[in-house]
């Protein structure tokens, strides 16, 4: 079980540079101290098939978060138009208004964390570390012109800029006290019993 954030571009940027700056902003937080070039990552055409592209972090690399940052070479990732349609999400007695659907954006980056997340220096959990990111991405969009929206996972809305940040980390802490006490102990007996099976898989 993980924290998804969305954070929203509304402007265009260098995909290059900002996917590098997101990257170094991430290894900050990285218990291994690794460096930029220890990181793997691929840039290839996305699952959606339609004409976007991701550049990501490969899994499985015990990185505080999987970085995903999804673009269109030349133009926006999703127009205003696209961002008014209904979709599968939108509620099936047809009275949506429109204020949960993805806003309009040049890309997205997504954040992924496991609730169980404990930063070993600061004692934050999965919800703060991706506030100080997403705090961290804004000052190098705020340096380039381009304002941003974040989507909060736990809620479902919205927010402009630096809004609401601080209910992203209360919010984290409450779902990793959950995981910690309510899951892990649930499944506990049956890790133990398969956890050797998978290892040696």
């Amino acid at each position: 079980m993980t924290l998804d954030t969305r954070i929203y571009l509304h402007g265009q940027v260098d995909i290059p540079e900002f996917f590098e700056f997101c990257q170094r902003a991430l290894l900050a937080f990285d218990g291994e101290a690794r460096s930029l070039e220890a990181v793997v990552w691929y840039d290839k055409d996305s699952y959606d098939k339609d004409g976007s592209r991701v550049r990501a972090n490969q899994l499985g690399q015990g990185l505080p978060a999987i970085l995903d940052l999804t673009y269109r070479p030349d133009e926006p990732l999703m127009t205003v138009e696209q961002s008014k349609q209904h979709d599968d999400w939108c509620n099936e007695e047809g009275d949506c208004t429109g204020e949960f659907h993805t806003p309009p954006n040049w890309a997205t980056v997504s954040l992924d964390t496991a609730y169980g997340y404990k930063d070993p220096h600061r004692g934050w959990g999965c919800g703060d570390l991706h506030a100080a990111l997403i705090r961290l991405f804004g000052a190098y969009l705020d340096k380039h012109g381009v304002q941003f929206s974040w989507k909060n996972e736990f809620t479902s809305e919205i927010h402009d800029g630096y809004n609401n940040l601080d209910d992203l980390g209360a919010q984290g802490a409450n779902a990793g006290e959950w995981f910690r006490n309510v899951v892990l102990p649930a499944i506990a007996p049956q890790l133990a019993v398969e956890g050797p099976k998978a290892a040696s898989s």
